[in-house]
């Protein structure tokens, strides 16, 4: 019977973290499940919440290193052959490791995703809608931009191949678990589980919104090192691969710079600057649907970031999606 360890990373989620652990103690999974929680230096009562456990959960106690280092130190101590990672804040359904460890039977499958519902910080669905996902994704799929990617709490890894892609780059706060699926797309192919097995919560601590995300000059200014970040890593890997990206993927990651730059304008009050971003990205991509597309939606951070935000968020949830059924 195959063994998964489950991989928590924690920081100040102690309120939530007795449930993100009892999720994974609860699992009707019939092999070895190993409960791993990376606190990474709290101040609240995690560790009591932690303690309270007692030999049920291996616990990793380390000073504050941040995420990346949190997870990097929780995947060197996991001994399953598969490994699903859970945020603090997050929890799953009883039946989740059951339906997911029978999909790596497939010798090339390395990684598994699946839905996560967004709850409220007491736990009451929200409404949501999700991605159009087609049965698995290769390399190629990434190299044309037709990857469309789930949260942390709905992947899980076979570990042999998680082993050849680590570590996290140290500090990488946004797109890590991006960066190990494309990595691990070089080695193998991802399978999308189509079903609502996680729940992913929706607080004021967490930054999962864009207008948390993008609603500041230095929540904004890290995310795009967190882009620079992600392609420095992959893009040497593609190289030596002689592999690139194509036109179509280029020129969209061009528009999520530009994008963001002209919303960093605005919001530092540099409306000059955001304007003559526009008109560059009017005059490149104008041209094409997407690129039209861009200047229209960007015409609205022109006028103001709020309004953007918000109509951001609704759309980002709604493009190319559908209801989820009421069983999946």
């Amino acid at each position: 019977m195959a063994s998964v360890s489950v991989v928590i990373d924690n920081y100040n989620y102690g309120r939530f973290l007795g449930q993100a652990v009892e999720s994974v103690l609860d699992q009707d999974f019939k092999g070895e499940v190993e409960c791993i929680v990376v606190d990474d230096g709290s101040t609240d009562e995690s560790r009591r919440v932690l303690a309270s456990f007692g030999g049920r959960v291996r616990a990793v106690l380390q000073a504050n290193q941040g995420q990346a280092m949190a997870f990097n130190n929780g995947f060197a101590a996991a001994t399953g052959e598969f490994v699903g990672l859970l945020d603090a804040d997050d929890y799953w359904r009883p039946t989740k490791l059951s339906r997911v460890i029978p999909l790596f039977e497939d010798a090339g499958v390395g990684v598994v995703e699946h839905f996560l519902q967004d709850v409220d910080a007491r736990g009451a669905d929200l409404p949501q809608y999700f991605p159009l996902w087609p049965p698995s994704y290769s390399l190629d799929d990434f190299l044309d931009r037709r990857v469309e990617l789930g949260a942390t709490s709905g992947l899980v890894f076979r570990k042999t191949v998680l082993d050849q892609v680590l570590p996290i780059p140290k500090g990488m706060s946004y797109y890590f678990d991006d960066l190990l699926v494309v990595k691990s797309l070089l080695l193998s192919r991802l399978v999308n589980l189509p079903e609502r097995l996680g729940l992913r919560r929706l607080h004021d601590s967490n930054l999962c919104a864009a207008g948390r995300q993008y609603g500041s000059p230095r929540n904004l200014e890290l995310d795009m090192r967190m882009r620079d970040l992600f392609n420095s890593e992959i893009d040497p890997l593609l190289a030596r691969r002689n592999l690139r990206r194509t036109d179509r993927y280029l020129a969209e990651e061009e528009l999520e710079y530009m994008r963001r730059r002209i919303l960093l304008h605005m919001l530092r009050g540099e409306r000059g600057r955001a304007f003559n971003e526009w008109l560059g990205m009017l005059r490149k991509h104008g041209g094409r649907r997407l690129g039209l597309f861009r200047c229209a939606t960007c015409l609205a951070a022109l006028v103001s970031p709020g309004l953007y935000l918000r109509a951001y968020d609704a759309y980002r949830g709604r493009r190319l999606l559908k209801p989820a059924s009421s069983d999946s």
